[in-house]
């Protein structure tokens, strides 16, 4: 019923949908591909040539007593956060493949390692939708700092002695080719889902709803547009919600991912959701030491945040209930 509803949606407003997938397809080609391929790329090459492998002991120490991980961990974190969605996942995905991550690892690692990259949070969100660099870089930094902190967190659900089973032994003839041609292939996804969901935005912005579900279901679904109706109309730290959240659109794209590390997506989803509070959080503390001057509209500004942005207790709650659902991920230990 649901796929026969939406087929119904896309013929009624043919036109709002074809002039999102249009504008999505111009995002594609101006934006997503040129910047995300050539580093999705890169970053698949150095795991796979282990280039960067922190081979050394301390740094292999530190990855074990921060997240209970192995020292691949270490790399596909930072690339998590220099890359943004999906690197992350798509790293976490290769080696599970590759046998260098157990699948409960690569689980945990879902967790923390989908954040947005900070050319989008800084130069889109920042710079052109706040008017302010340093709100972006505030904004950055409590996202990254969410992450940590729940790759932290989700060492105490890993005993430690996971052993890690390859499903795929085939000797890969070049690490670069390789790279290249998963690369094109995962990009190929992100961008169907990108066009998949600009068009269904398009109908729903055409239908007759009211402006604050249209407004909910855009924030909720994509993480762009998202951030563009939270700088107009809500308090700063709520864009790191929704940067947190990432949207429907990323989950999407990292589904195949998802799937490799058999996480069910309720605790990808409630991870997001805890990572998305928490950044709310430590952002609201971060923009009251240092308040910054936004301009959303051309001809207004403002300090931000003001005293009533955020209900700290509602922020509190939300990671309780989020912390206690993740609990489940915890692996089952037998008495």
């Amino acid at each position: 019923m649901g796929a026969v509803a939406v087929i119904v949606a896309l013929v009624w407003q043919a036109k709002a949908s074809v002039q999102g997938a249009r504008q999505a397809l111009e995002l594609c080609a101006s934006t997503v591909i040129p910047s995300l391929l050539p580093f999705m790329c890169v970053s698949s090459y150095i795991l796979k040539s282990d280039i960067l492998s922190f081979s050394g002991k301390r740094s292999k120490k530190i990855c074990r007593f921060l997240f209970n991980l192995p020292k691949q961990a270490g790399v596909i974190f930072l690339m998590s956060l220099v890359g943004g969605y999906p690197v992350g996942a798509k790293l976490i995905s290769d080696s599970i493949k590759s046998g260098s991550l157990s699948q409960n690892q690569g689980k945990r690692m879902l967790l923390f390692c989908v954040n947005p990259g900070p050319a989008f949070v800084v130069n889109i969100v920042g710079t052109a939708m706040l008017g302010s660099v340093e709100a972006g870089v505030i904004l950055l930094v409590s996202l990254c700092l969410a992450s940590f902190v729940t790759g932290v967190i989700s060492r105490f659900f890993g005993d430690g002695k996971e052993k890690t089973l390859p499903f795929n032994k085939k000797q890969e003839a070049s690490p670069l080719v390789s790279s290249v041609s998963e690369s094109i292939t995962a990009i190929m996804g992100v961008c169907g889902w990108i066009v998949v969901f600009s068009a269904l935005l398009g109908v729903i912005n055409a239908a007759p709803l009211s402006e604050n579900a249209k407004q909910w279901l855009n924030m909720l679904s994509e993480v762009t547009g998202g951030c563009r109706i939270s700088a107009k109309q809500f308090p700063l730290p709520v864009t790191a919600l929704i940067l947190g959240w990432s949207g429907f659109s990323v989950h999407a794209q990292i589904m195949p991912y998802i799937s490799t590390a058999k996480l069910r997506y309720k605790h990808f989803a409630v991870a997001r959701l805890f990572n998305g509070a928490l950044g709310m959080g430590i952002s609201y503390l971060l923009f009251q030491i240092f308040p910054c001057k936004i301009s959303v509209f051309s001809n207004a500004g403002e300090i931000l945040p003001r005293a009533v942005s955020v209900s700290a207790p509602a922020t509190a709650g939300l990671l309780f209930l989020s912390a206690l659902v993740i609990l489940d991920l915890a692996p089952k230990r037998k008495v």
